[in-house]
């Protein structure tokens, strides 16, 4: 068995949108103004279901736990 403790690696994530005025609750972050693509509302005015669909770290989380999967199965 390989010893993964030392590997480092980058994973990239992004979110495509614009930033819009503050507008909503200014709960975290860049949420009150980051408005996705394809949607009319910002982060901090979406249900968090959905933010979580289209947020980065939501994205760079899957990508995370697919290499740990992808790299599990090398060992």
């Amino acid at each position: 068995m390989k010893d993964w403790t030392s590997i480092a690696c980058v994973l990239p994530s992004w979110a495509q949108g614009k930033v819009v005025p503050p507008r909503g609750p200014n709960d975290f972050g860049w949420d009150p103004i980051f408005q996705p693509d394809e949607y009319d509302q910002i982060h901090a005015e979406m249900p968090k279901e959905e933010k979580n669909k289209v947020a980065h770290r939501s994205q760079a989380l899957a990508l995370v736990k697919s290499t740990l999967l992808r790299l599990n199965t090398l060992s």
